[in-house]
């Protein structure tokens, strides 16, 4: 499978161009921001304090792509 040059830049424009926004159940600061890419499901986990966005992790989640929101 070909790298799917992931970079800091498109992380950024994930973060501001979203497909779907989910709250974290355990971090009331933090925000889950997933783009679909290339069939797959990218969450960028995101921490909100004041007017600052640090992100925190990114990966691929297979279980949003089994409940049918990524395909």
């Amino acid at each position: 499978m070909e790298s799917l040059g992931i970079t800091i830049e498109k992380i950024l424009y994930y973060i501001h161009n979203p497909d779907l926004v989910l709250d974290d159940p355990l971090y009331p600061d933090r925000k889950y921001y997933v783009k679909r890419v290339e069939g797959r499901c990218l969450k960028v986990v995101v921490e909100h304090r004041e007017d600052i966005l640090t992100p925190i992790t990114v990966f691929f989640d297979r279980a949003l792509r089994k409940k049918g929101i990524c395909g």
